[in-house]
């Protein structure tokens, strides 16, 4: 009964962390359903080095890797979708409601950014998706992941900076030298 509310507690968390790591309601559904039969099964063995639900976002996320592994060595690709409201990203999406135009390109960033997330390496990947889509701390990555918080802190950075290069490279991105954007004068450097 005890593990039976905690399912009911967790089960939607869980479900969010794995879609937006996997981008498929079934996938995610499955890797949800693996993970508390993985808690469920270990519960005796369960040290209480960290909290129960850590430990399963630890065994959610390690399962949506394994995942990942897995369809893009299938050569599927991946994309990790992004909601609107996201914090902390380095690009910042503005409002473009007011034309066509504006609103297709917005698409498209939005597009171009989850692309690169996907391109990211597993590690920096998780964890980006759970500071900046799931909302956890650092601590609570940290405890999720099983590393130290300046680990966690690196990887994020990490992530952001490889985000940064790739929407480079792919020309989705460009620098605005602050003393020429006063001027109006652009660079794409």
């Amino acid at each position: 009964m005890l593990f039976e509310q905690f399912v009911t507690e967790n089960s939607g968390k869980l479900f969010h962390l794995a879609m937006k790591m996997v981008e498929s309601r079934e996938d995610a559904y499955d890797i949800v359903q693996e993970t508390f039969l993985k808690g469920y099964k270990s519960i005796e063995n369960f040290r209480g080095d960290s909290s129960f639900s850590s430990y399963l976002y630890k065994t959610a996320s390690n399962l949506c890797i394994d995942f990942l592994r897995k369809r893009k060595k299938n050569g599927i690709s991946m994309v990790i979708s992004i909601d609107d409201d996201d914090r902390d990203w380095v690009v910042e999406i503005p409002d473009f409601t007011s034309s066509p135009e504006l609103a297709l390109e917005r698409k498209e960033l939005r597009e171009a950014i989850k692309q690169a997330i996907g391109l990211l390496p597993p590690v920096y990947r998780q964890a980006l998706i759970l500071r900046d889509i799931s909302g956890l701390s650092y601590a609570q990555i940290a405890e999720v992941l099983d590393v130290g918080e300046g680990t966690v802190k690196s990887r994020i950075a990490r992530a952001r900076c490889k985000m940064v290069e790739i929407l480079r490279k792919r020309g989705n991105l460009f620098d605005i030298d602050p003393s020429k954007k006063a001027k109006g004068e652009w660079t794409d450097d």
